[in-house]
């Protein structure tokens, strides 16, 4: 697939496969450039994280991706943080409550953030408990 960008526009022509993004109901998709965070995480060892996305206006209705990666950018895990509620987009986790660890694996040391708002430029958090015993 090839891809050709004046201003604001980004034509993708070629590929296979679903239509895209054509399929999308309004025929609109908004392309997000990543945000790279280097982080230093062992996956296994987390009991709960927090991951927000506080856009600053509560009129903001984006929502946000996260891929967390090992050095090599290979993925480890990856989660969605959707449902905004003035402004904030929030995403938790309790593995020790019984909630599947989406980031076990290989040591995270870096997270790609990607988020849909062309209006407000969010400010990510993240916030991990770790159990090293």
């Amino acid at each position: 697939m090839t891809n050709d960008i004046t201003a604001d526009a980004c034509a993708l022509t070629g590929g296979a496969g679903d239509d895209y993004p054509a399929s999308i109901a309004d025929g609109l998709a908004v392309i997000c450039k990543q945000t790279e965070v280097f982080t230093s995480i062992d996956g296994d060892e987390v009991a709960l994280f927090w991951a927000a996305l506080i856009f600053g206006d509560v009129l903001a209705t984006g929502r946000g991706h996260v891929d967390f990666q090992e050095t090599n950018d290979t993925q480890v895990g990856e989660i969605a943080i959707e449902g905004v509620l003035q402004g904030t987009a929030i995403v938790d986790y309790d593995i020790e409550g019984g909630v599947t660890n989406p980031l076990t694996g290989n040591p995270i040391m870096e997270a790609e953030i990607s988020h849909n708002d062309t209006a407000y430029t969010p400010t990510f958090e993240l916030a991990v408990l770790a159990d090293s015993t």
